[in-house]
């Protein structure tokens, strides 16, 4: 989502100047030497428990950088480095020229007990894991601009999807779409009926560009940004399995594991990011997920 937040603020001209910061500055560099942009986008080098360097020259500050576990070995870094990383920079904004700052939290931090769809106002907050936690944690550090010079919104993200550098292809939706195109089974647990809110990135990204241009009412406020209409997981391989037919893929199936329990259901309401952004997801699970397959069938042909 970062790499494509880039390339969306320069091309609609909303920045004249970026200042990203990441691990390897010299790696992000090379990847962008044949970028037309590339010129306008400054790397520095960043450490996420570290202070967020540059503060002074720039006006906006979108973080969504998070270290996500990564099995049992660092669970405990995950989250204290999660926290840290937001808590410098909510101490680093003092007499700086920074006045909006955007937080990409996650829908993980309305936990599993809630049942969906999950409200903004209603539902209370019941994370779990590092994670889930660590991003309600900056969210409260980020709410404590509330009052000051400096603005902030929260954008709850529903789980992303679609193509873009470093797409998770072990992950739903895109783990669907690599085994349909290679004819391979897809897995369902259960009677598939379990609800998945899927979020395409690009759509994230244009959540974050209506943000930017709202006047104060806007801001200082928290918003679900997801698909408005979850999907079964069902529905999600009987998708991919039809898209892989139309391309010619004609031996994908799903494979049914109804002796393996289903996972929970996911959803939120979007409403108020429409009233209050005028933004609506526009790209359809099926355009996307053709997409990927599409994509798939390049990076992983069959055999």
């Amino acid at each position: 989502m970062g790499r494509q937040l880039l390339h969306a603020l320069l091309k609609q001209g909303i920045a004249d100047e970026l200042v990203a910061p990441v691990r390897d500055p010299d790696k992000a560099q090379s990847e962008w030497s044949e970028e037309p942009e590339g010129s306008k986008v400054r790397w520095v080098r960043w450490d996420i428990s570290q202070a967020l360097p540059h503060l002074n020259e720039v006006d906006v500050v979108v973080i969504g950088a998070a270290v996500r576990p990564d099995g049992a070995k660092n669970l405990p870094h995950s989250f204290e480095d999660n926290v840290k990383g937001v808590l410098n920079l909510i101490k680093g904004l003092r007499n700086t020229s920074v006045r909006k700052v955007i937080f990409l939290s996650s829908q993980a931090v309305y936990g599993l007990g809630n049942p969906p769809p999950w409200d903004e106002e209603d539902t209370p907050l019941a994370p779990e894991g590092p994670y889930a936690w660590s991003k309600a944690a900056g969210e409260a550090l980020v709410e404590t601009l509330d009052g000051g010079k400096v603005r902030w919104a929260i954008l709850r993200l529903a789980r992303l999807y679609g193509l873009g550098p470093g797409v998770r292809w072990y992950e739903l939706a895109h783990r669907f779409a690599r085994l349909a195109a290679r004819g391979a089974p897809l897995p369902v647990h259960g009677d598939g009926e379990q609800k998945m809110d899927f979020l395409h990135v690009k759509d994230a990204v244009h959540a974050c560009l209506q943000l930017l241009k709202q006047p104060a009412t806007g801001w200082n406020q928290i918003y679900n940004i997801g698909s408005g209409s979850p999907v079964s997981v069902r529905t999600l391989a009987e998708t991919c399995v039809s898209l892989a037919r139309e391309k010619g893929i004609g031996n994908s199936s799903i494979k049914w594991a109804e002796d393996v329990q289903a996972g929970p259901s996911f959803g939120m309401r979007i409403e108020k990011a429409g009233r209050f952004l005028d933004w609506r997801p526009s790209i359809s699970l099926r355009s996307g997920l053709a997409e990927l397959t599409d994509d798939a069938l390049l990076s992983f042909p069959k055999g």
